[in-house]
């Protein structure tokens, strides 16, 4: 700052605050400055506290001439190395953001982190940290090196179409290793609906084999035929149909209402023969189905009383 007024103190402020929000108390000497109306009328709209060290007692406002002590050492230290030849000459400007980074980035005695971390949630990198292995970069390099190594082996992906016959990872025993199948349903990429006789399951392509041909003696899936249905085009006359012959019943057909009765025969009709009677010996008694027996209740029904009142 070249000067000190009040309105440059403003406008430095609102730069910082821009960056860094609004702080919740500013504490600060009693400069005409710092003490003006226009001064404490920015701070109360902005809702910042304004707190007044007393006058001609800088150990009020010790952490803030602690901070300027070591800013005006480190600046000493830097122009004593340039008149010794121990570092290159460099302007008051080059020289304080020099002794910024270095302290922001210096883990404090009581936090043990530095300044920088506790502000920002991160280290800032200087070039210290080249000498750091960097675990992020580590992590990734051995990430890339795993899927180039694993896309290396990797086979061709397997396709298997609908309703193709295939060969199944059998997991039931029975002494046989797979079955064969018949894919009904594609449910993904590298899965699939497999019919394996009356039953279904469902199948990663890596339990699956493709099959040219089933061998013979082996089980097939049921197959389901569906007829097909032939369009005649609109232009061409359907064949008639050829009607078959009625079959013969094998049995006389009864004499139908309507035809005339016949003649009777000139024949006499005998008499039907008598039913003989068969022998009392010979009667056979046939066994009478028992009557079913009444169950009555054998509660004795009383007269109900009644409150009479």
């Amino acid at each position: 700052m070249t000067t000190t007024t009040s309105s440059k103190s403003i406008e430095v402020l609102r730069r910082w605050f821009a960056s860094n929000g609004l702080p919740i108390e500013v504490v600060s000497d009693n400069g005409p400055q710092l003490t003006s109306v226009e001064f404490e009328e920015f701070l109360k709209r902005n809702g910042v506290k304004h707190t007044l060290v007393p006058a001609y007692h800088p150990s009020s406002n010790g952490a803030a001439e602690r901070t300027v002590q070591i800013v005006k050492s480190a600046l000493k230290k830097a122009i004593v190395a340039e008149e010794k030849g121990l570092q290159k000459r460099r302007t008051i400007r080059q020289r304080l953001d020099n002794f910024l980074l270095t302290y922001r980035v210096t883990p404090h005695s009581v936090t043990g982190r530095s300044p920088a971390e506790l502000f920002l949630k991160r280290e800032l990198r200087t070039r210290l940290s080249l000498l750091k292995p960097n675990l992020a970069k580590k992590v990734e390099f051995k990430q890339l090196k795993q899927k180039e190594d694993h896309d290396r082996s990797k086979m061709t992906l397997r396709e298997f179409s609908l309703h193709e016959i295939v060969r199944i990872r059998n997991y039931l025993g029975g002494g046989r290793k797979w079955d064969l199948g018949k894919i009904i349903r594609v449910l993904g990429p590298q899965r699939y609906l497999v019919r394996i006789g009356g039953r279904t399951r469902q199948a990663h392509v890596d339990q699956l084999l493709k099959v040219s041909q089933p061998p013979d003696g082996e089980y097939q899936p049921e197959q389901t035929v569906v007829p097909q249905q032939i369009e005649v085009p609109p232009d061409r006359e359907q064949p008639p149909t050829p009607q078959l012959p009625a079959p013969q019943p094998s049995t006389p057909q009864l004499p139908v209402p309507q035809v005339p009765v016949p003649e009777l025969p000139t024949t006499p009709i005998l008499p039907p023969p008598a039913v003989s009677e068969p022998d009392e010996a010979t009667v056979v008694p046939q066994a009478r189905t028992p009557e079913p027996i009444v169950r009555r209740s054998t509660r004795v029904s009383k007269p109900v009383v009644r409150l009479d009142l």
